[in-house]
Parts: C-alpha cells; sequence; structure tokens
C-alpha cells in the first residue's frame, strides 16, 4: 500500500473514531436526562438506530435510550433536574425576595443578597 493510501486510512479511522465518540456522547446525554444512574453502561453496547446525517446532526440517541430504558428499568432512577432548568425558579424567588423586602436595585443589601444566592447555587 502506498504513503498516501495509508494516510487515507488513517484519516478514515480517525474520522470513525470521531463520529463514534459523539454517538456515544449523544447517548450518554440522553441516557442522563432519562435518569440512568450509570451512563458508563452503555459504552459497551452497539449504538443501533443512532447515525450522524450529512449535515453532522445526530438522530436516535432518544429512541435508542427509549427503547434501552424499557429493557433495561431497574438501571435507571429518576431524571434530576438540571441546574439551567432550575435557575429561572431560583432567580424569580431572588426577585420576589428583593421586592418584598423592599431593597432597592444596586444598593449594598442588594448586591450582598445577589451574591448570597450566586454562591449557593454555583456550587
Amino acid at each position: 500500500m502506498t504513503d498516501d493510501g495509508q494516510q487515507l486510512q488513517q484519516a478514515q479511522a480517525r474520522i470513525a473514531a470521531l463520529e463514534s465518540g459523539r454517538l456515544r456522547d449523544a447517548v450518554r446525554t440522553e441516557a442522563s436526562k432519562h435518569g440512568m444512574i450509570d451512563v458508563t453502561d452503555l459504552d459497551h453496547l452497539p449504538l443501533d438506530g443512532v447515525s450522524i446525517s450529512a449535515n453532522g446532526s445526530i438522530s436516535g440517541a432518544r429512541e435508542f435510550v427509549e427503547k434501552y430504558k424499557t429493557s433495561k428499568p431497574h438501571l435507571f432512577g429518576k431524571a434530576a433536574p438540571t441546574r439551567q432548568a432550575n435557575a429561572p425558579a431560583r432567580i424569580e424567588n431572588l426577585e420576589e425576595r428583593i421586592q418584598t423586602r423592599g431593597i432597592k436595585p444596586g444598593s449594598a443589601e442588594h448586591i450582598k443578597l445577589e451574591q448570597e444566592y450566586l454562591d449557593r447555587w454555583s456550587r
């Protein structure tokens, strides 16, 4: 095999590895959303039905996880809400506290309260 042929095979192998990693990451993310206790359990499964389209979008991850969850429900707990999902409620709560206390925006008390919330919820 020529050097060009070897380089082509190596490049194709790298692309396949990257695509496989993207597919696995998409399935892990979806499994986490569905409350899977240990997403690494998926690492040794063939990802049948999960694919990357020509434009780079991944399809089939949700369906794959839903099918897996049906066959192995003991591997799933309750789906935990993400920090981002809780953020709007926290901000509303902060604003409500500021309004009920009559704190003026920009005041030292306002800044202190905002900092406490940031410190508390960024952990």
